[in-house]
């Protein structure tokens, strides 16, 4: 375990001082990360936990969520799909919790582009 001077905490293994491997950091903040480092950056899969609740599990690029995920928000809504830099894009659903109501459809830049199943 490392602990840094302002209490964020890591543990895990790392390579030439980085992160690297699996590992778990909790933020000063209260966020949590649980997951793959590569060179000190989130890579891999992983699940990060903002203190509000909100939750990301999924693929990571040099810290940004990249490939397949799933992204609950504090309300309770989610979105099961592509994330490209930290945007939802690609094939993509999103349930709103509130009402239940369902959008699938292919995402660009984090808007719904092509419908193809509303309801």
């Amino acid at each position: 375990m490392y602990i840094w001077k302002d209490g964020e905490f890591y543990i895990g293994n790392f390579s030439y001082g980085k992160k690297d491997g699996k590992g778990f950091t909790q933020y000063v903040n209260g966020d949590t990360y649980c997951g793959y480092y590569k060179d000190g950056r989130k890579n891999g899969i992983g699940t990060f936990t903002w203190k509000d609740g909100t939750k990301y599990c999924g693929h990571l690029s040099n810290g940004k969520r990249h490939g397949n995920g799933r992204f609950i928000y504090k309300n309770g809504d989610i979105f099961d799909g592509s994330f490209i830099h930290n945007q939802k894009h690609g094939m993509g659903t999103y349930i709103c919790h509130q009402n239940g109501k369902c959008y699938k459809g292919i995402w660009i830049h984090n808007q719904i582009n092509i419908s193809i199943t509303p309801s």
